[in-house]
């Protein structure tokens, strides 16, 4: 008797993602395999479901022509695609401030079409070459950490799923796959840490699966890390009196709902200006101050606040100005 096929790895990863998502998604498309290949098994397990999308960077002197030749093709399969254009800021790493336009443009689309999840095209090597571009860095343990399958509106339903995997499957089904120029830019990070794959392969041919089992680890002591700040929030004496691993957990709790995104120095002098009945920090693009004992942070909008109105009076004029850190 012949033995039933085994099920792809990316249809079973994808059909058990979407059994878990109620009402409509939304699956990013860059045209790569991967995101193909994503996109492919989404609508086989449930096309009414899918709104593909697609952000056109303006990076690649073909970035429109792409964007066209992947509308045609998915209007083919009568599936649509919505494609937002943006800008991307000049910054150090145009890698980040790429994905930071991506990321936004993709919340405003997921947003506007009433989505309840939108699905990133991530891979178990791609995590990997996360964890190590992290570690690199000299990253702690929460940085190790790097991707979860499920954070607020992202999704990665091929966390665990090998890049060898999707590209079998982006060929088996005969999908588009257009290939993006800038994966070999070796000005990029990632470009530079797959070059040297083949030689982290030959000291552990594992090196994939050893890497996401790092991350998953640093995952879980995060968890619980995570669990102990929530307790403390932003409580200015706890904090100061709390574990470092777990002060600074709280403090970027707090950085992060006020948009800011700060390096271990400043989360580390934010700390030890809790231990002080008051204290008050510079940061880029805000301040974090020590106020009848609790930890404030604000972006710099916040600080500015609106204009300052002039009044006239008898013993005026006076100047009336809304609250601000440190009255």
């Amino acid at each position: 008797m012949a033995r039933a096929a085994r099920p792809d790895p990316v249809a079973r990863a994808v059909a058990a993602w979407m059994s878990t998502v109620a009402g409509p998604v939304g699956v990013a498309v860059s045209g790569g395999a991967d995101s193909m290949a994503l996109a492919d098994a989404a609508i086989r397990v449930d096309r009414s479901r899918v709104t593909l999308l697609h952000v056109d960077h303006g990076l690649r002197p073909d970035a429109r022509a792409a964007a066209e030749r992947l509308q045609q093709y998915w209007r083919r399969r009568k599936v649509g695609v919505v494609v937002r254009s943006v800008e991307v800021a000049a910054r150090a790493s145009l890698e980040a401030a790429a994905r930071d336009a991506r990321l936004r443009a993709l919340a405003e689309v997921a947003e506007a079409h009433g989505l309840a999840a939108v699905a990133l095209a991530h891979t178990a090597d791609d995590q990997a070459e996360t964890v190590l571009h992290r570690a690199l860095r000299g990253t702690g343990p929460a940085g190790l950490a790097a991707m979860r399958p499920v954070r607020a509106l992202w999704h990665r339903p091929l966390l665990a799923v090998r890049r060898a995997d999707t590209h079998a499957y982006a060929r088996a089904r005969r999908l588009l796959v257009i290939d993006d120029e800038m994966n070999q830019d070796p000005r990029f990070v990632r470009t530079q840490l797959r070059r040297l794959w083949p030689q982290l392969t030959a000291i552990n041919p594992a090196v994939v699966d050893a890497l996401c089992r790092l991350a998953d680890s640093a995952a879980a002591w995060r968890a619980v890390i995570d669990r102990l700040a929530g307790a403390i929030g932003d409580d200015a004496n706890a904090i100061g009196g709390a574990d470092a691993a777990v002060a600074v957990a709280a403090i970027a709790r707090l950085t992060e709902a006020a948009g800011l995104a700060l390096d271990a120095d400043h989360l580390e002098a934010i700390r030890r200006a809790c231990a002080r009945p008051r204290g008050a920090v510079d940061l880029p693009g805000g301040r974090a101050e020590v106020f009848d004992g609790r930890l404030r942070v604000f972006a710099r909008a916040d600080l500015a606040g609106p204009a300052p109105l002039r009044v006239d009076g008898a013993a005026g004029p006076y100047t009336v100005r809304g609250w601000q850190p440190g009255d």
